[in-house]
């Protein structure tokens, strides 16, 4: 018979975390966000970077061998891309404790004289 796992005992009332990156952990730049609630009550956000859209095809001369400058370029989209980077969703109540960490972290750079909420506003939907 298998032994029943022994609840781990903590010291002084205190727990260890252990931080680990996923496989698939990345730094993701974000220029912005844009959700809301989802169906079942927890919060939706996407978090994206803009820039300028990407040339379809660009042809570039060849002179002597070697690649020469830009001749033409086919560009349909105008405007800018949106290109979302990663998306999170979480409970009402890790929404909430995330407001906490997010304005401690904010009052912190606001009083080093790092930020600047005129230069760096970020665009949300």
């Amino acid at each position: 018979m298998a032994q029943p796992r022994r609840r781990r005992e903590t010291t002084g009332g205190r727990i260890r975390f252990y931080y680990e990156k996923d496989a698939a952990h990345g730094i993701v730049h974000a220029s912005g966000m844009y959700g809301g609630p989802t169906p079942t009550g927890e919060l939706y956000i996407a978090f994206f970077s803009h820039h300028p859209p990407l040339p379809e095809e660009i042809t570039h001369s060849v002179e002597g061998g070697r690649l020469g400058g830009e001749v033409s370029k086919s560009q349909t989209r105008q405007g800018f891309v949106r290109t979302v980077g990663a998306e999170v969703i979480m409970t009402l109540e890790t929404a909430r404790s995330f407001r906490e960490w997010l304005d401690g972290k904010i009052r912190l750079i606001t009083e080093a004289g790092q930020g600047d909420e005129r230069q760096n506003a970020a665009t949300s939907d």
